[in-house]
């Protein structure tokens, strides 16, 4: 708990230090090592009831492929039936762990949950699931199955698992773990919380924000970590929420590119140190468990009343905690409420120059940028979506590369950049 607070707090590297020292994060060579001892460590506990797990990572991709190692454990293990119903790609079975992908309040079903398929039927093309927490079970029609909204649930990425809890969580964590998702993912396990990290992570063709070469050297994952860790996305959060800006200021001809993202980048370092864990997700899931232990409550017997007084309790006490962490965001935001508007102004020309000049290359765009994201696509949302993507590319190579190198400085003639 207190190695969680000091991360909670913006100590990072104190929080962290004492996971590593007590044994709680281990190093991989793989990716596929990572996953593999994860899973593992999981079913060690699993198999012998040893209180409930959460299996947690951030991109989809480990997601995908934990679930595939841990339902081949159950397979192994003869928990899962040999009847088989197909949808949409999953082979259903009777023993399977799901989760719900989408809410639906006519089945009584929220985003997030999960269950233990308990039943097949083949004629009406649906699958029975006694669902956590839930007093009855839930027939999923085919329609929500084909949608694809029923998944497994063995694990699940970090963001599907705020407002949960377990006895034991276990993470694959990657250097994209900031500060909020990591406080998250370490705060899911009651007992313990364990962390897997790899040194060399595999390009994730869904994570479409990487545009950076391979580094050549050595990672070292633990580092690695820590610096993930002390990112905040909080302050872009921030951002979002300063409405009332002003217009971007017009560009005066010869400015250059590389000093506006310089400045912005020296705001951004001062309100990443400074910036608390912004939890209005994880807040309004605390409210809805309490309306929920408190319903529960009005509704037990004498048998129930001591277990949901003490749901109640412990509800309760988390809404009360996550109230404190969102005031303190809120009162960093109208604290640095100056810093914020100038970083959103000098994003907004940042953006509006690279704009300008992708417009005017978007009618034959480069070999090089077309290979990696496709032609200009039809429709304005559409051409939208593709002009932030170059501009986004345009950033990251400003970024990577020395600034003598790079031919970004804006001129009244609005020279073309190297977008390649």
């Amino acid at each position: 708990r207190v190695a969680l607070a000091e991360i909670r707090d913006g100590d990072v590297a104190t929080g962290l230090d004492w996971y590593v020292q007590a044994g709680r994060v281990t190093a991989c060579e793989t990716i596929d090592d990572a996953r593999t001892q994860l899973v593992d460590a999981w079913w060690n506990d699993h198999a012998v009831d040893r209180g409930d797990q959460l299996m947690m990572a951030e991109r989809r991709i480990d997601v995908a492929r934990l679930n595939d190692l841990a339902r081949q454990r159950y397979a192994s293990a003869g928990r899962l039936g040999a009847d088989r119903l197909d949808v949409e790609g999953y082979d259903f079975a009777v023993g399977d762990r799901v989760m719900f992908a989408k809410n639906d309040y006519r089945l009584g079903v929220r985003n997030g949950e999960r269950g233990l398929v308990v039943g097949l039927d083949h004629d009406n093309r649906t699958v029975t699931v006694e669902v956590d927490d839930h007093d009855t079970d839930v027939i999923v029609p085919c329609g929500y199955l084909e949608a694809g909204s029923l998944e497994w649930g063995y694990a699940a990425t970090v963001h599907k698992n705020q407002g949960a809890t377990s006895d034991y969580s276990y993470l694959l964590a990657s250097d994209r773990l900031y500060r909020e998702l990591g406080y998250t993912a370490l705060s899911r396990g009651r007992i313990e919380n364990r962390v897997w990290t790899v040194t060399d992570i595999e390009h994730d063709i869904e994570h479409e924000e990487s545009h950076g070469a391979k580094p050549d050297t050595e990672r070292n994952p633990i580092s690695e970590l820590l610096k993930a860790m002390e990112r905040s996305a909080a302050q872009q959060m921030a951002i979002d929420e300063a409405t009332d800006l002003p217009d971007p200021v017009p560009l005066e001809t010869g400015i250059d590119v590389g000093e506006l993202i310089d400045r912005r980048d020296s705001i951004d370092t001062a309100l990443y140190r400074s910036a608390p864990v912004r939890v209005t997700d994880e807040l309004a899931e605390a409210t809805r468990r309490v309306t929920v232990a408190e319903r529960r409550l009005a509704e037990a017997d004498e048998h129930q009343w001591a277990a949901r007084t003490d749901s109640v309790t412990e509800a309760r006490a988390q809404l009360d905690q996550y109230a404190a962490m969102q005031a303190r965001f809120d009162d960093w935001t109208r604290d640095h409420r100056d810093d914020l508007r100038s970083r959103r102004l000098l994003d907004a020309q940042i953006a509006h120059a690279f704009t300008e000049q992708v417009v005017a290359v978007e009618d034959d765009p480069p070999a090089e940028l077309v290979a990696e994201i496709g032609h200009p696509p039809v429709g304005v949302d559409a051409r939208a979506e593709w002009r932030a993507a170059v501009v986004g590319l345009a950033i990251d190579a400003l970024r990577g590369a020395p600034r003598t190198d790079v031919e970004m400085r804006l001129t009244a003639e609005h020279e073309e950049m190297d977008l390649t």
